[in-house]
């Protein structure tokens, strides 16, 4: 058989050495007050607008905590009745069937 047969030859993605760009940076002179360094300014404001939206977070769930159900006690015979998670209902549903 065969090496190759079957397969088509569809282009190659490699990017030749005489079309290659020097790997010289652009020159932003010509563009006055429109850059600034990535250290430590562009960083700093990075960073102060995560802080301040993880300590407005926190500061909503510490005023609003999660509605949680009192503490479970089994001698407490209240009417409440636990409920199986949605997943585990097929197996209760199994339990119904004489096998």
């Amino acid at each position: 058989m065969q090496r190759g047969k079957g397969m088509k030859f569809v282009g190659d993605s490699r990017v030749s050495a005489t079309n290659r760009m020097p790997n010289i940076p652009k020159d932003y002179s010509e563009y006055p007050g429109k850059t600034e360094a990535f250290w430590p300014n562009f960083l700093l404001k990075e960073w102060l607008v995560g802080a301040v939206f993880l300590i407005g977070y926190l500061c909503l769930t510490i005023a609003h905590p999660s509605p949680l159900e009192r503490v479970a006690d089994p001698a407490n015979s209240s009417g409440y009745i636990p409920l199986p998670d949605w997943y585990f209902l097929f197996l209760y549903q199994l339990l119904k069937y004489k096998f």
